[in-house]
């Protein structure tokens, strides 16, 4: 059986969230045409959520992009160090 692979969905969700987003822009501005009023909580409201999703897919991205490249791990970080079955069962060597 073939495992899924959800390479390319951060770039769907990117595309999915332009998309909405000029859909908004064309719908505020024939409202603002047609009433001559702004919705204003509105506007503040789906900007600050598009704007939100996208720096959640930035940081996935870049969590993404950092472990391919195994380039920056914090200090401390002891991921590759192998232990001994007798020094995970003690707790370890001392």
């Amino acid at each position: 059986m073939k495992k899924k692979t959800f390479e390319h969905t951060l770039d769907l969700v990117l595309v999915l969230l332009l998309v909405i987003l000029l859909a908004f822009t064309v719908a505020v501005l024939v409202i603002f045409y047609q009433t001559h009023s702004e919705p204003t909580a509105l506007v503040y409201s789906v900007f600050g959520a598009i704007t939100g999703e996208a720096g959640f897919c930035s940081i996935i991205m870049r969590q993404k992009l950092k472990n391919k490249s195994g380039v920056s791990k914090p200090p401390g970080d002891d991921s590759n160090v192998s232990y001994s079955k007798d020094e995970l069962e003690t707790g370890g060597g001392a």
